[in-house]
């Protein structure tokens, strides 16, 4: 049995037609095995504040491009590398930009480590 939790996303339809299509059918196709859900459960939007903390529920990998001998390879930052989140910072906002089609600055989004 299986357990999930939908937190927000900007599309809306997509999470509440996924959340419906569980109840209808609590079965899912995983590696040819069929598991039950049992339970599904729909997080609530977070109230956006100007200066905000998140924790993730998984590891956030962020990758950049090197040369190596000439050829170029794909590395994993390290969390101690401030590209780790300049990168994060950029991608979230080409992200934010294939979905809502505009962006207009950094007042909006700075992702920076914690001390």
């Amino acid at each position: 049995m299986v357990n999930f939790t939908f937190s927000y996303h900007p599309n809306i339809e997509l999470i509440k037609n996924l959340v419906e299509g569980f109840i209808e059918k609590p079965e899912i196709d995983f590696l040819r095995r069929k598991i039950h859900v049992d339970y599904v459960e729909f997080l609530e939007p977070p109230k956006i504040k100007r200066n905000m903390k998140f924790k993730t529920i998984s590891p956030i990998i962020i990758k950049t491009v090197k040369e190596d001998k000439g050829v170029l390879k794909q590395w994993n930052l390290n969390p101690n590398d401030i590209r780790f989140y300049e990168n994060m910072q950029k991608n979230l906002i080409r992200e934010y930009k294939e979905f809502y089609g505009d962006y207009d600055g950094d007042e909006y989004l700075k992702v920076v480590p914690l001390p």
